[in-house]
């Protein structure tokens, strides 16, 4: 059965074709929405959902250039979060929800050379 997220297909003016398209549930309320990353470190995400980059949306400046973009509800705040995956394998979390990475956050090494970081709902 495919499932198509409605907030994918909004007709609106939300990123640029260089731009990197991230989605999660930003607001944790079951709903998936879209969200883009410019520059590989500026988060721009659309919680209103309307397809446009607005009032209320969020805004991050996380990772550098090169690093791989992943979402996940990483804290269990049934809220998608963002980090960065660096050199393949060092995955960096934003567990605290904040958008800045520091005090709280999730540093770990998982992969190696040549591996694309992929995430999902775990168990």
């Amino acid at each position: 059965m495919l499932t198509i997220f409605p907030s994918l297909f909004l007709h609106g003016s939300f990123g640029t074709a260089a731009d990197v398209l991230v989605t999660g549930d930003w607001n944790g309320i079951g709903t998936t929405r879209t969200g883009i990353v410019r520059n590989n470190n500026t988060w721009l995400l659309d919680t209103s959902g309307d397809g446009v980059y607005g009032a209320g949306d969020l805004i991050y400046t996380f990772g550098k250039s090169r690093e791989v973009c992943v979402t996940r509800d990483w804290n269990k705040d049934n809220k998608a979060e963002i980090g960065v995956v660096r050199n393949n394998n060092t995955w960096l979390l934003d567990a605290s929800a904040n958008g800045v990475y520091g005090a709280g956050d999730v540093t770990y090494t998982f992969g190696k050379a040549g591996d694309k970081p992929a995430t999902g709902k775990g168990i």
